[in-house]
């Protein structure tokens, strides 16, 4: 009886870890990674009998892209709109803040919404502190936001598709 109420625990974190993984990708946090992480974990438990020690390597390669995809998406978002160097600290920075603090509204869907208007508040003011143009303050935002969202669709697909196949393997051989 005791074994089996860990092993239901034990499947339930595992379930509220993939799905904090989810989450986490819009506030500009490697959600992914907590992700594959959390597979690595459960396959050691598991002796890799339900997910295959290559799969976990592909899930860490698909998510060493995704975040190399929102850094220089949104990066270059920025830039192409004219952005100076400032701008993109401010930027990532403000993309951070704005998404941890926008995770604490909405069941963590605020996330997402603090992430861009994070990223474009803060091109804005890195914009407005170097060039003191307001036009091309909003344009560097603009391209914050618009690299922001590129960003978020990929790790979010990425971070589905990984929960959607691991998912289905474990309950597949349940």
């Amino acid at each position: 009886m005791t074994e089996t109420i860990l092993i239901i625990s034990g499947y339930v974190v595992f379930h509220l870890i993939l799905l904090a993984g989810l989450i986490l990708n819009p506030t500009g946090l490697s959600g992914n990674l907590l992700i594959v992480i959390d597979v690595l974990v459960f396959s050691i438990i598991d002796k890799f009998e339900r997910v295959p020690l290559w799969l976990i390597i592909v899930f860490l390669i698909f998510t060493a892209a995704g975040e190399a995809v929102e850094y220089f998406s949104s990066v270059v978002g920025t830039k192409k709109f004219g952005a100076s160097n400032l701008s993109i600290i401010f930027m990532l920075i403000f993309m951070i803040a704005g998404g941890i603090i926008g995770a604490s509204f909405t069941f963590g869907i605020g996330a997402l919404f603090g992430a861009i208007i994070g990223a474009f508040v803060g091109a804005l003011i890195g914009e407005l502190i170097t060039k003191k143009d307001f036009q091309k303050a909003v344009q560097a935002g603009t391209g914050a936001f618009m690299g922001r969202i590129v960003a978020w669709v990929v790790k979010t697909v990425i971070g589905i598709a990984m929960v959607f196949i691991i998912v289905l393997l474990i309950w597949v051989k349940f």
